[in-house]
């Protein structure tokens, strides 16, 4: 949840705002009554996913993984993200009637084989994570970290 303290906010701008503006500006503060609590801002599941994208890997980059590990665990994340979508949409895809059997068949037949090409590179890059972890000889805690890392 994002929190904004408008009457800190309101401040800063304040200051910055000539005299005249600023007793405009504080005249329609005084009669605007504002909870000292701030305004709170719900956002929608895209707003969500949107600031999800920016902070995604954060919690790979701060673990302290040697960077080769780091890099594997964020193609596993994208890589399992992509194939869940190519699922999503391969039972959309099953699940809508509209479509002639050979558009169907077509469609299904793509989605398919994404599937397929998406799963044999995940694991290709989980056995390269596991060779990359052996070789550099990560203590048990960091295995552990790095394989929590996988199931967020």
């Amino acid at each position: 949840m994002l929190t904004v303290d408008i009457k800190n906010t309101r401040q800063a701008i304040l200051a910055s705002q000539p005299d005249s503006l600023r007793n405009q500006a504080e005249e329609a503060a005084q009669a605007a009554s504002v909870s000292s609590e701030g305004v709170k801002v719900n956002l929608s599941l895209k707003g969500l996913e949107v600031a999800g994208k920016n902070q995604g890997d954060a919690d790979i980059d701060e673990s302290g993984l040697p960077e080769s590990v780091r890099q594997l665990l964020k193609m596993i994340r994208k890589l399992q993200k992509e194939l869940a979508e190519a699922n999503r949409q391969l039972q959309a895809l099953m699940r809508d009637r509209s479509l002639d059997p050979v558009q169907m068949q077509k469609k299904t037949a793509a989605l398919q084989a994404r599937v397929s090409a998406l799963s044999a590179s995940l694991n290709t890059v989980n056995f390269g994570l596991v060779k990359a972890m052996s070789q550099a000889n990560l203590t048990p805690d960091q295995v552990g970290k790095a394989m929590k890392l996988l199931s967020v």
